[in-house]
């Protein structure tokens, strides 16, 4: 879709939606978006820093006690991909869990259960569930939806 000034200029649907039942994608399919998210998360981080209710080097726990190393685990290494945190798209049972919806409890749940690939800052490794956990954190300290909270600041709208 393009759109300028509001308005839908362009809007199509290109390829196909579902392989196995050959359906064509088109401007009402939905996709998961995946990591083109992690961009609005990080300006969605900064923005919290900028507003002073967070800071990129406060631990994890600070907002989620109970998160596994959170004494340890700072925001900055969430944002740069040095958490240690297993990515829950690894999981052997990932597939299953994608297609199905999920809570952003549940989510954080299974995010926090998983055992730490490396501690933190020691390594870097893409990982899906720390910006899982960084978009929860800006619902939690925002008290809005991620979406709110993103359509609010103006990191994003909805046409």
């Amino acid at each position: 879709m393009i759109a300028k000034d509001g308005k839908i200029i362009y809007e199509k649907g290109f390829g196909i939606a579902d392989l196995e039942k050959k359906l064509p994608a088109g401007p009402d399919v939905k996709f998961r978006i995946g990591s083109i998210t992690k961009q609005f998360t990080a300006a969605a981080i900064l923005r919290l820093q900028e507003q002073g209710k967070i800071n990129v080097n406060d631990n994890v726990s600070k907002y989620i006690p109970d998160f596994q190393g959170g004494m340890k685990l700072l925001f900055n290494h969430l944002l740069t991909h040095t958490s240690g945190i297993h990515s829950f798209t690894d999981s052997p049972d990932f597939p299953d869990i994608a297609l199905r919806p999920i809570t952003d409890s549940a989510l954080m749940a299974m995010v926090k259960k998983n055992a730490v690939d490396f501690n933190p800052g020691d390594q870097f490794s893409y990982s899906n569930s720390g910006y899982t956990t960084l978009g929860y954190i800006v619902s939690k300290i925002s008290g809005k939806s991620y979406e709110q909270y993103l359509q609010k600041n103006s990191l994003c709208h909805r046409v």
